[in-house]
C-alpha cells in the first residue's frame, strides 16, 4: 500500500483547522460559564438532597419497627372484633357466635403453649 503522508503536509490545513475551531471556541466560552453557573445553582440541591437522604434513612429506621408493630396489634386485634361482631349483632346465628369461639380458642391454645411447661 502506498503512504498518504503527504496528506498530513497540506499547506492549507492549519488554516482549515484554524478556521473550523473558532466558532467552537467562541461557542465553548458561553457553555463553559453556563457550566460553572449551574454548578453553583446545584451546590443548595446537593446538600437538600444529602439531608433528605439521611432523614429517609432515620424515618425508615424509625418506621419499619412501627409496621411490625401495627401489623403486630392487627394480627391480635382481629379474634377480638370477630368475637365482637359475632357476639354484639342481634342478627348473628348461633354458628357464627360458635365459629368465633372456636377461633378464639385456637387463639388462646396457642399463645398458652409457650407457658404450659
Amino acid at each position: 500500500m502506498k503512504s498518504f503522508s503527504w496528506l498530513y503536509h497540506l499547506p492549507w490545513q492549519n488554516t482549515s483547522v484554524e478556521i473550523w475551531n473558532t466558532p467552537f471556541e467562541k461557542w465553548n466560552t458561553p457553555l463553559e460559564k453556563w457550566n460553572t453557573l449551574s454548578g453553583k445553582w446545584n451546590k443548595p440541591f446537593e446538600k437538600w438532597n444529602r439531608l433528605r437522604e439521611k432523614w429517609n434513612k432515620l424515618y425508615g429506621m424509625w418506621n419499619t419497627p412501627l409496621e411490625k408493630w401495627n401489623k403486630l396489634l392487627e394480627k391480635w386485634n382481629t379474634p377480638f372484633i370477630e368475637l365482637e361482631y359475632a357476639v354484639g349483632d342481634v342478627g348473628n346465628t348461633v354458628r357464627d357466635v360458635e365459629y368465633a369461639l372456636e377461633k378464639w380458642n385456637k387463639l388462646f391454645e396457642k399463645w398458652n403453649k409457650p407457658f404450659e411447661m
